[in-house]
């Protein structure tokens, strides 16, 4: 029978350590607003063990990526693509990048303060493994949220991208532009224990979480908000939020320009309302599926080579080398020239649990909406989550026709058009109505 267990470990960065990038002075000396946590799941079925882990962190990218899957693989005893490493990406919060860093001479994170951190978080999850509990069914629910997720690129007739509605936006004519594409919907899946209780929650919606950031302090934004007002109602339960494709996605044109706590508080609590709608029909109409030869799951890793701009590149090396250089574009390039020469990045990995009778799907990267909904389409008649930034090194991943927009994300992106057509074949292939392979 499927088992589960569970961890959570404050991996707020200790008196010393930066916020963000951690560059700059307004960087270095953060106050405190929320916790910052890593939530764990660790599911075990006849042998096959995965991990998931959602953190209150923006991104970790390369080394610092690799060093913290490692640490839980090898406490776990599984391989590495056995465990996910996904961060919410809420702002006022770290960006691991150690190259980076080291590219452009500044002090940045500690490298010790951060293998302490995977040390930490790897003796929690391997002790969650003696607290694991039977589960005997996987039920899942979906609401739609309204007045919170808008797409961010603003497209002239013609077709070009003219505009970016960021997560807080002044200029009233973008803000008041058409919501434009989103996937509305708030999904929830929980696993329940043999006596039909909920055991574990992870809760998916996709747009940038951040509606508050800036005030250097550090801040799990709206939704640690959403999980704390949940916790006060279910103390016992474990949940989790991941976020979902939403690399062109904000709030930006329901949020206050100007009202930073305000704005937390009140999409805090939008995102409480819909987990707490969701979990309370999930538990008070529950399906008779109870069966008691318990749910299985199934796990497939997929993966291609990563389509990487090679022009681009030579373009950040020049960048790079140029004492001339302006401090934006010696950020960006110091930013994309490690993800190049990083030797797992070399191949873009999808991973998908199949857990009874739903889906996840984790991938890499800031994905623009149209994935998830392309990944839905493949499977429309049963419930798939899609989670982003398992993996920030991959950075924003548009569409092809999002390159030919232009705007700000493909200044941030080191792949090129090439990738939607892999990454579409690559889920239309393996995403099924059924069981994928265990793998």
């Amino acid at each position: 029978m499927l088992t589960l267990s569970h961890f959570k470990v404050d991996i707020t960065p200790c008196a010393g350590e930066p916020i963000y990038f951690g560059i700059t002075e307004k960087e270095r000396n953060p106050s405190l607003r929320d916790p910052l946590y890593m939530r764990g799941f660790i599911l075990d079925d006849q042998g096959i063990r995965v991990c998931i882990a959602s953190l209150d962190y923006c991104s970790i990218l390369n080394s610092a990526h690799s060093e913290m899957q490692s640490s839980l693989a090898g406490a776990l005893g599984i391989c590495a693509d056995q465990v996910i490493i996904h961060c919410i990406h809420q702002h006022d919060a770290p960006v691991l990048n150690f190259e980076m860093t080291e590219l452009l001479n500044k002090s940045g994170y500690s490298r010790t303060w951060w293998s302490n951190v995977c040390e930490t978080c790897a003796m929690h999850a391997k002790n969650a493994l003696t607290r694991s509990i039977q589960i005997s069914a996987v039920r899942c629910r979906e609401t739609r949220l309204s007045g919170y997720a808008s797409n961010r690129r603003i497209l002239s007739r013609k077709g070009k991208c003219t505009g970016v509605r960021w997560s807080r936006c002044a200029d009233e004519t973008i803000r008041n532009a058409p919501a434009g594409l989103i996937d509305p919907m708030l999904r929830t899946a929980a696993f329940f224990d043999t006596d039909n209780k909920p055991a574990a929650v992870m809760h998916f919606y996709s747009t940038h979480p951040q509606t508050a950031s800036g005030r250097f302090s550090f801040s799990a934004d709206a939704p640690g908000e959403a999980l704390r007002l949940l916790n006060t109602e279910f103390p016992d339960l474990p949940q989790a939020y991941m976020t979902g494709a939403g690399g062109n996605v904000t709030a930006g044109k329901y949020s206050s320009p100007t009202d930073l706590e305000g704005n937390l508080l009140h999409f805090g609590k939008l995102l409480y309302s819909g987990m707490k709608s969701n979990l309370n029909s999930i538990i008070n109409d529950s399906p008779p599926e109870c069966a008691s030869g318990g749910v299985s799951i199934s796990w497939k890793t997929i993966s291609f080579p990563f389509p990487r701009d090679n022009a681009k590149k030579k373009v950040l090396e020049k960048i790079i080398r140029n004492p001339k250089s302006s401090e934006s574009d010696l950020f960006r390039a110091a930013f994309l020239l490690p993800c190049y020469t990083h030797p797992m990045n070399k191949l873009y990995r999808i991973n998908i649990l199949s857990a009874g009778n739903i889906q996840m799907l984790f991938c890499g990267g800031e994905l623009f909406i149209e994935y998830q909904l392309f990944v839905q389409s493949c499977i429309p008649d049963q419930f798939i989550a899609c989670v982003q930034n398992c993996n920030g090194s991959f950075v924003y991943l548009p569409t092809g026709s999002g390159f030919a927009e232009g705007g700000y994300e493909p200044t941030y992106a080191w792949t090129t058009p090439a990738f939607e057509n892999r990454f579409k074949k690559a889920v239309a292939e393996a995403v099924n109505t059924g069981n994928a392979s265990k793998t």
